[in-house]
């Protein structure tokens, strides 16, 4: 799971611009809106992650999203030497 994760950040957009680490994915259509993956605030030590996104990775890995969650949190802490307090 963790080299997927590692290789999905190659096509998707890391900003970090304090207080906030938001990966998004560019949704190519009319509006060229963007699909926010995760979100870390440094503020509160929050991550969010996208329902969707939990569910995908659930189903992909066979795992619950219960079970996904606290892997996530990990890999996100070591990729981006932070220190996650709680998941939304």
């Amino acid at each position: 799971m963790s080299e997927y994760l590692d290789s999905m950040l190659k096509e998707k957009i890391v900003s970090n611009s304090n207080p906030f680490i938001v990966i998004s994915d560019n949704i190519q259509n009319d509006d060229d809106t963007w699909f926010d993956i995760m979100e870390y605030d440094h503020t509160d030590g929050r991550l969010w992650i996208n329902n969707q996104f939990k569910k995908f990775m659930s189903d992909l890995f066979a795992m619950s999203v219960l079970d996904i969650i606290p892997f996530m949190t990990k890999w996100f802490e070591n990729r981006f030497n932070v220190e996650v307090e709680y998941t939304e």
